[in-house]
């Protein structure tokens, strides 16, 4: 209840007490959702809410005295469990979003008001540098600028593949590179597809998918991409219809998509 997905969002409220344990990963992101009245029953909903933030949940433990400032408590009672919040990224935009009593999936809006003020456009190598310091933001599939360059993946690399044909995209918001995505039309894969963590839960990779897609299949009847099986990014792409069809080493898989 408001104000506490805010005092989230900026970093003021560091523990969420609850009856209940989360049945979460330490990797799993869980999206904060303020609304401004108390859910009292099981099923009791409310469509004024809003998305404020992305968090994961660390570690829970037995609620104690000494957690009530980080809480924003009033008091403390004994019986409950403080779940401790890492990872916090504050929404740019915030949205309208369901607000339900518990962990629930929240189905993101598909008219694109998530993304107002919001392009998706072909990159030029003027977008080179940003293209890196957005791969380098990311925090799931972290890479250096040092360890790219040990793959192969140089600004020269990246400017002779623009040279080629349209196959990099960048997503603004409001004039902001939030995002970019790019197409290996010779292989047939997706080669890249990330957001900055600020600009999460807008629909920016969906639309940014949706451009590689329309490429490489301009090109193939099938595609593929790969990612790591324990990411995000594997049921981001499950809903965008990608099959898992093989399991690779150190824990990646192979997905596949075929031309409807």
């Amino acid at each position: 209840m408001r104000p506490s997905g805010s005092r989230i969002a900026a970093g003021e409220k560091t523990l969420e007490i609850r009856r209940w344990q989360p049945q979460l990963e330490p990797s799993q992101d869980l999206l904060i959702v303020e609304n401004g009245r108390f859910l009292h029953t099981d099923g009791d909903e409310d469509e004024a809410g809003v998305a404020v933030a992305i968090v994961r949940v660390k570690a829970v433990r037995a609620f104690a005295p000494e957690d009530v400032p980080a809480a924003c408590a009033s008091y403390f009672e004994e019986g409950w469990f403080a779940w401790e919040l890492t990872d916090v990224r504050p929404l740019a935009r915030p949205f309208s979003a369901l607000a339900a009593r518990g962990i629930y999936e929240v189905e993101f809006m598909e008219n694109r008001e998530n993304c107002m003020n919001s392009q998706i456009r072909v990159a030029t190598p003027a977008d080179i540098n940003v293209i890196f310091d957005i791969r380098t933001s990311v925090r799931e599939n972290h890479l250096s600028h040092a360890q790219l360059a040990q793959m192969g993946i140089t600004p020269h690399a990246i400017q002779q593949a623009m040279q080629l044909a349209p196959c990099v995209w960048i997503a603004e918001v409001e004039g902001v590179a939030a995002g970019f995505s790019m197409a290996d039309i010779e292989e047939g894969c997706v080669f890249a597809a990330f957001i900055r963590p600020e600009f999460e839960g807008h629909g920016l990779g969906r639309r940014l998918m949706e451009q590689a897609e329309a490429l490489l299949f301009q090109h193939h009847q099938q595609i593929w991409l790969e990612t790591a099986e324990a990411s995000r990014a594997n049921g981001f792409y499950q809903r965008l219809g990608w099959v898992v069809v093989e399991q690779l080493p150190d824990g990646d898989i192979r997905m596949e998509k075929l031309r409807e």
